[in-house]
């Protein structure tokens, strides 16, 4: 799934989501900002069993599912926002994708 960001990013809102855990990617005349880091500034909070596994998890202090949480964890590991076009790729559902979009576009509001 691709979107447009609803306005361009300014130099303080990448600073900031660099500040949080996003990495930023220039090579081949690209400009990427990949989020794969930014569970927690979506809303996403879960805790793991010792084999790795999702014991519980909370979508901005409602409980979800275990599986609901890796279909956004497993979107959000490869999610990028293009810095050139101001375009958000990620790979995955179209619902995961949305909770996405919708906890970066609140955090950088």
């Amino acid at each position: 799934m691709k979107k447009k960001l609803n306005q361009e990013l300014t130099q303080e809102q990448i600073e900031r989501l660099i500040n949080a855990g996003a990495s930023r990617w220039t090579k081949y005349e690209r400009d990427r900002l990949y989020i794969k880091r930014l569970a927690d500034l979506i809303g996403l909070s879960y805790t793991k069993y010792n084999t790795g596994n999702i014991s519980s998890a909370e979508l901005n202090g409602e409980t979800i599912s275990n599986s609901e949480c890796n279909r956004i964890l497993a979107a959000l590991d490869k999610a990028y926002i293009d810095l050139k076009t101001n375009t958000i790729y990620i790979d995955g559902r179209d619902d995961a994708a949305e909770v996405i979009i919708a906890g970066l576009e609140k955090y950088l509001a």
